[in-house]
């Protein structure tokens, strides 16, 4: 024997399965708007950029990176890169 749900049962169903899927939507784009902090740290020594251990996020940074620099840090850039932006502290 099968069920069939009514007209109404089937709206409020439908209407959920939209919310959840807009909930969903809502907090996976919600990240990708928010820059994060990746301060130099120098902490592999060598002053290349690209030492996922010269940073304090453990990854070198790229398009969702805000950098931050002190004043006096002397780093080496071989290739492209893509940051969100610069800070450079004294």
């Amino acid at each position: 024997m099968k069920t069939f749900l009514s007209a109404t049962a089937l709206f409020q169903q439908n209407r959920k399965l939209s919310f959840l899927s807009f909930c969903l939507f809502a907090l996976l784009t919600s990240f990708s708007g928010f820059s994060q902090n990746n301060t130099w740290t120098n902490g592999g020594g060598d002053g290349n950029w690209h030492n996922a251990a010269n940073w304090s996020l453990g990854t070198t940074p790229g398009a969702a990176n805000t950098v931050i620099f002190d004043a006096s840090d002397n780093v080496t850039i071989t290739t492209a890169i893509t940051i969100t932006a610069i800070s450079i502290t004294n």
